[in-house]
């Protein structure tokens, strides 16, 4: 009596079974080493051209390792793998697929079984894909939610919360780098951004000013001593020798610290937010003025 393998069906033949036969033994196991062949290389061409809706595949179509999807697509097309040898889910194993149609339609792998998770293959794209029985799955499918910019963490591709990019905004829980940043878009950062050189983007550079953010507002007071309390400065910076003009951190820390961040030892300013004291000191040198041109 012939056995098969569970999964892919190769035949096992029993003691003395093919003594008999024409062919001897040759037949089956010659059969079973063009399966094994199919499996570790073999190209299974799949035509995509009127193939709309549900493609079953056969469990000898399954045996290849490399399945390949050309031609232009009229509607979108559903592979199904097929149940396993004993039919006791549906044929496990892995596979790559090279979508490499054309057309504005997609690529899905599915259990036949119905039920288990289905992969979708993007178009232009080779991908590992597996079943364990059950599920059909992309080896390469990223860690992580949706949005989630994959790294390389031990030489593992992961997902990171702090890094999510939409396909417009780069959102960064913490984003450092030693050359410059250049921006086309939007990077909206939930803490810090350090840069070793220049930032530099196409658009403005903004914070979020906006009142439902704050509370307790109230106008700076005295703000022409405090600006007299602090000194402008040129300087050239000790790592590039390049020339620049500005402050120093820790002078106005004495003065207006609300402006200066410690970012491990190291302090930086918002000049930004100078701009607010610098108003109420135009305001108030405007009033000195005024009250001395009326006298």
């Amino acid at each position: 009596m012939t056995n098969y393998t569970p999964n892919k069906k190769i035949e096992k033949p029993v003691y003395n079974e093919y003594a008999t036969n024409p062919t001897g033994w040759s037949g089956p196991i010659n059969t079973d080493w063009d399966i094994i062949d199919s499996a570790l290389g073999g190209v299974l061409p799949l035509s995509a051209v009127g193939a709309v809706g549900t493609v079953n595949l056969s469990i000898t179509q399954t045996q290849n390792l490399i399945i390949n999807i050309t031609g232009a697509m009229t509607g979108n097309a559903v592979y199904t793998l097929p149940l396993n040898a004993a039919s006791t889910g549906i044929v496990g194993g892995n596979w790559i697929v090279y979508n490499n149609t054309s057309g504005a339609f997609t690529v899905t792998f599915t259990p036949v079984s119905g039920g288990g998770t289905s992969v979708a293959i993007a178009q232009g794209t080779r991908s590992l894909i597996y079943s364990d029985g059950t599920n059909i799955a992309a080896v390469t499918s990223a860690a992580g939610t949706s949005g989630q910019v994959i790294y390389n963490s031990a030489n593992i591709l992961t997902g990171s919360s702090n890094l999510v990019f939409n396909g417009t905004t780069l959102t960064a829980a913490g984003l450092a780098s030693s050359g410059s940043i250049t921006a086309g878009t939007t990077i909206a950062a939930t803490t810090a951004i350090t840069a070793g050189t220049t930032i530099t983007a196409t658009g403005n550079i903004t914070a979020f000013s906006d009142r439902s953010l704050k509370r307790d507002i109230q106008t700076i007071e005295h703000a022409l001593d405090l600006v007299g309390k602090m000194r402008g400065v040129t300087f050239e910076m000790i790592n590039t020798g390049q020339q620049g003009i500005g402050v120093v951190a820790q002078e106005v820390q004495e003065v207006i610290p609300q402006v200066v961040q410690d970012n491990n030892g190291i302090l930086s300013v918002a000049y930004g937010n100078l701009v607010g004291v610098l108003i109420e000191a135009v305001k108030e040198l405007t009033a000195r003025v005024e009250a001395l041109e009326s006298k």
